[in-house]
């Protein structure tokens, strides 16, 4: 089983992150299933349990045609799985998924599990983002951040700041043919 590991270690704005680092480990499949799983390990903050303080992890992953499964995750057990067809076109939301998460006093970890028929035939790009806080204090971390000051906001959609990713080695059937024939994406390719 291939696996990738980062730490969020900067924010979008490409500033030092003054915390514990995010940590997110995607994890290939066994030799009984094709799903991609998603291991967060990160801070737990004091944020409200609401739709606009709610610290998340998101993890997008993207191929050259700019299809991409984005994937939102919090430390409450909420989550959002949404496939989208370039630049912030939404084609499937709400998609189900297995998701389990563990809080400590400080930290929380998740485990997601994504059926590889999700992600978009041959990803290979991606990009993680943290958010925590609210209102003028919420922080916005990133893997690929803005190093060239493009933006003034987070613009987490901007394929342009995605990084390599080699999917091929982590979910090797996600460069199969028959991800071009998969239920998810057969209408959209």
């Amino acid at each position: 089983m291939a696996t990738e590991r980062i730490k969020i270690t900067k924010t979008f704005d490409n500033k030092d992150v003054h915390h514990a680092p995010v940590t997110v480990i995607l994890k290939g499949p066994t030799e009984n299933e094709d799903n991609l799983t998603i291991f967060v390990e990160a801070p737990l903050f004091n944020d409200p349990n609401d739709p606009g303080g709610i610290s998340v992890v998101e993890v997008f992953l993207l191929n050259d045609q700019d299809n991409y499964l984005e994937v939102i995750l919090s430390p409450h057990g909420q989550h959002y799985v949404l496939i989208q067809g370039g630049y912030r076109n939404k084609l499937k939301v709400e998609m189900p998924i297995e998701y389990t998460t563990t809080k400590e006093e400080t930290r929380w970890s998740g485990k997601a599990i994504i059926p590889g028929s999700y992600l978009p035939p041959k990803v290979t790009k991606w990009n993680v983002y943290a958010m925590h806080g609210t209102g003028e204090t919420r922080h916005f971390e990133s893997l690929h951040g803005d190093i060239n000051g493009k933006h003034e906001k987070p613009d987490f959609h901007d394929l342009s700041l995605f990084g390599p990713i080699d999917m091929g080695r982590i979910l090797p059937n996600n460069w199969s043919q028959e991800y071009y024939s998969s239920d998810e994406w057969r209408d959209y390719l």
